[in-house]
């Protein structure tokens, strides 16, 4: 068979829905055809009918979509082999010699995407790659290819730069850029623009200074913000919050009221110590803060940064028609109450039995130790600067911000610290759910808890459920000892000693608040510690 055309491939703009393609060049083989579905070579997945004819058919299983390439390659091998007197049929030699013909038309087209010079001489060839590299490929004065090392400084050499992505100091890190100039229109610095803009704005370089957000994790604060736990802040690193606080652009309070007045923490402190002012306490986080708040508006009456206690409507209703004895003496407790009557009760002598009113929300609502909506908790966060000229690698936004939530943990943690000047230790490995009873004639050795600072300790027997002193007595007739002593030993622990008479005796001798008439030989203990200082 005559080969008739020098195509040897064919494209085609596949529509997702056409399975069937035609073949418009001689295909003797399936293995010369190579497939490519948007420049990714297809091995499987297609029939090829025709071969051998002029124009053969490609068949998918599954229509292709996109640029599709058919293309014929001939490996460069010699299959056919001629027997001596055997038979010379004319579709073997054909076939032969139009492969031959195929792999020269596959050499034309390689050859047609490759440089090429009209003298009948040719050129050089090239050195090999470690020569060539970083070299510029330029022609002497006979045309002969040369190779040439770029000048330093030289448009050539920055040109080689920029298309050099090995490095971040190559490519698109030689491209300036400058934030405040106003590029025109379709640059890439109007580009650069225009994202940079969008993603200040994201991070809260467009939101006004101290605009307060609920986020919903604690340990991912975005740059720019700070959480609202209280904490003190330097007014050097954020200067432009410091300023405004100080020109009472937000609600401030002196640094001892917003330590006194656990309602004045929804405030800021333009100066709490040397060089720093203080945040709000939204969420509740500062020692002996109310709790986490909620925000509101101030319906123009209630003062701006003043925290409101939790309050409940009030809630009446009333009871009537109930007789009581005469001579009854009538207890109410909690938001239960009796109103006096004019009218007669029941005699003293009267039968019948008697009831209790009482009143329990939890029997129908929901109740907790506080008052609150349903909600989903987060944190609290207050934008404290915006854009940071930064010529460093590192995100010095971000740095700031994380800087700022560190400082608002030691913060917390000083104000517990500050804060906590009293505690209750239990003698002979007791605990507050569990508390250990102690015997007569026994010291028992603790810790102090706020070991080197002056402490003030008082020992406490549980007697009839109730916890009270013990107290400590010297019968002077028996010279016996009743009682429980509890006092500082050196600077970090704290002795309890109990009498060899009895740990406590009855009430009129020692003056003990039990109310007891017998003297006791074991009771639970426990031991209050105050820090004087």
């Amino acid at each position: 068979m005559t080969v008739t055309t020098s195509l040897n491939y064919k494209e085609y703009q596949a529509d997702g829905m056409v399975n069937k393609f035609a073949i418009p060049f001689l295909l003797l083989a399936r293995s010369d055809l190579y497939v490519y579905v948007n420049n990714q070579l297809v091995t499987s997945g297609y029939t090829v009918t025709g071969l051998g004819n002029p124009i053969s058919e490609i068949i998918f299983e599954e229509a292709p979509q996109g640029l599709l390439l058919l293309q014929r390659s001939i490996t460069l091998i010699r299959e056919t082999d001629y027997q001596e007197n055997g038979d010379l049929l004319a579709k073997t030699v054909n076939q032969d010699f139009d492969r031959i013909y195929l792999a020269m038309q596959g050499f034309a087209q390689d050859t047609s995407k490759a440089l090429r010079v009209t003298d009948a001489e040719g050129v050089s060839a090239l050195p090999l790659a470690d020569e060539r590299a970083n070299k510029t490929l330029s022609f002497d004065s006979t045309g002969q290819p040369i190779l040439t090392t770029t000048a330093t400084g030289s448009a050539a050499e920055l040109a080689q730069r920029l298309v050099d992505a090995s490095s971040e100091n190559k490519g698109s890190g030689l491209i300036g850029y400058n934030k405040t100039l106003n590029y025109p229109t379709r640059t890439i610095g109007n580009a650069l623009n225009t994202l940079t803009n969008r993603f200040d704005n994201f991070e809260g370089n467009g939101v006004p200074l101290f605009s307060v957000f609920w986020w919903p994790s604690r340990a991912n604060i975005p740059a720019g913000y700070v959480v609202a736990d209280g904490q003190e802040l330097s007014q050097a690193v954020f200067p432009d919050a410091a300023a405004a606080i100080q020109q009472a652009k937000v609600p401030t309070v002196q640094e001892l009221e917003w330590q006194m007045d656990p309602l004045k923490r929804g405030s800021y402190v333009a100066n709490s110590s040397q060089g720093k002012f203080r945040v709000p306490d939204y969420n509740g986080k500062y020692a002996d803060s109310l709790g986490a708040l909620f925000l509101r508006g101030d319906n123009g009456v209630v003062g701006n940064g003043m925290i409101q206690q939790d309050a409940l409507q009030n809630i009446t209703g009333s009871l009537s028609s109930i007789l009581f004895r005469k001579d009854y003496e009538k207890d109410a407790e909690g938001a239960l109450y009796f109103e006096a009557s004019t009218n007669g009760g029941i005699s003293a002598n009267a039968g019948g039995t008697s009831s209790s009113i009482k009143i329990d929300a939890s029997r129908v609502v929901r109740t907790a130790g506080e008052t609150r909506p349903i909600n989903v908790s987060g944190c609290w966060i207050i934008k404290l600067f915006g854009y940071v000229i930064n010529t460093a690698e590192a995100d010095l936004q971000q740095i700031i911000t994380e800087n700022a939530n560190l400082a608002a943990r030691l913060s917390v943690l000083e104000s517990y610290q500050q804060a906590k000047k009293f505690t209750i230790i239990y003698p002979n490995d007791g605990t507050e759910d569990n508390p250990a009873n102690i015997m007569v004639n026994k010291r028992y050795v603790m810790d102090n808890p706020f070991k080197g600072y002056p402490i003030i300790c008082l020992a406490e027997l549980l007697v009839n459920g109730v916890w009270g002193a013990a107290g400590h007595v010297n019968i002077a007739a028996s010279g016996t000892a009743y009682g429980v002593g509890c006092w500082p030993y050196g600077d970090d622990k704290i002795v309890t000693q109990t009498a060899g008479g009895g740990i406590i005796i009855a009430s009129a001798n020692s003056g003990n608040p039990h109310g007891i008439t017998t003297s006791l030989q074991t009771a639970p203990c426990r031991v209050k510690v105050w820090r004087v200082i």
